[in-house]
C-alpha cells in the first residue's frame, strides 16, 4: 500500500519529495517525528476457533494500544490510515480482551474521524452514507458480533 502511495506522490504531485519519504514498520518509529504518517492497517491475522480474529503478532500489531499511540503521535501534521475499518474493529476485540478499554483505540479514532467528516469509505456496492452508518453502529456496539464487510 505504501509503495502505491509513494508512486502517486512521485509521478503526480511531489517528485522532489520522494527522497524524503521513509518506509518504516509501525513498531520501529519510536522517538522519531515525521511531517506526515501514512499507515497501512493491513496485517497478518489468525482466525480463532470461536470465529473471532486476532493479529498474528499482538506485540507489533497496529491494534496494540502502545503501538497505536506511538504511530499516531509521530506525525507533526497529518495521519492517513488506509485499510478496512470493519476488520480493525474485529481485531480490536482481541486487544480489548487483553488490555481492557485501553484496547479500544481504533473505536475512538474512527469515531473522531467520523465526527470530523474525515473518513473516506469506498465500496462499489454500498453508499458512503450506509457504510458510515454501519461503522458508527459497530463502534457503538463495541465491536460485538462483528463480521468483515
Amino acid at each position: 500500500m505504501l509503495t502505491t502511495v509513494a508512486k502517486v506522490l512521485k509521478t503526480k504531485r511531489f517528485p522532489s519529495a520522494m527522497n524524503s519519504i521513509q518506509r518504516q514498520p509501525t513498531f520501529d518509529i519510536q522517538g522519531r517525528q515525521f511531517r506526515a504518517v501514512f499507515v497501512s492497517t493491513a496485517e497478518p491475522t489468525e482466525v480463532l476457533p470461536d470465529g473471532s480474529v486476532k493479529p498474528s503478532n499482538t506485540t507489533k500489531s497496529i491494534c496494540n494500544p502502545s503501538v497505536f499511540n506511538t504511530v499516531m503521535t509521530r506525525a507533526q501534521s497529518l495521519v492517513v490510515c488506509v485499510g478496512n475499518p470493519f476488520l480493525l474493529l474485529r481485531l480490536e476485540q482481541s486487544m480489548v480482551k487483553k488490555y481492557g478499554d485501553r484496547g479500544r483505540c481504533w473505536s475512538y479514532y474512527l469515531r473522531a474521524c467520523l465526527d470530523h467528516d474525515t473518513v473516506l469509505l469506498h465500496n462499489s456496492q454500498l453508499s458512503a452514507e450506509l457504510l458510515s452508518a454501519s461503522l458508527v453502529e459497530r463502534i457503538e456496539r463495541g465491536g460485538d458480533s462483528l463480521s468483515s464487510s
